[in-house]
């Protein structure tokens, strides 16, 4: 039995097992879990981050670029938002 199979035995135990994620091609796990990079308009000073997913996300949360840096990351989801070159 491999970690994700299910059978009798795990369900009168209440436990629950996962599929693994399949993917097409020759993705790596590190890609699935990949967090999302957004670019935004050079002129850009402040981001709003809320995780996306509508009521799945995060509680919104602001970031300042500061002076010299062209990129933040978020602490919840750790989406990266990136500037653009002007």
């Amino acid at each position: 039995m491999n970690a994700f199979s299910t059978d009798t035995a795990s369900c009168e135990n209440n436990q629950v097992k996962m599929p693994e994620k399949s993917c097409s091609g020759t993705c790596s796990a590190s890609a699935l879990n990949a967090p999302e990079i957004i670019h935004v308009a050079a002129d850009t000073d402040s981001v709003r981050c809320d995780g996306g997913h509508g009521a799945l996300g995060h509680p919104a949360v602001y970031y300042r670029f500061d002076e010299g840096v062209d990129r933040v990351i978020c602490g919840y989801c750790d989406r990266e938002f990136i500037r653009s070159a002007s």
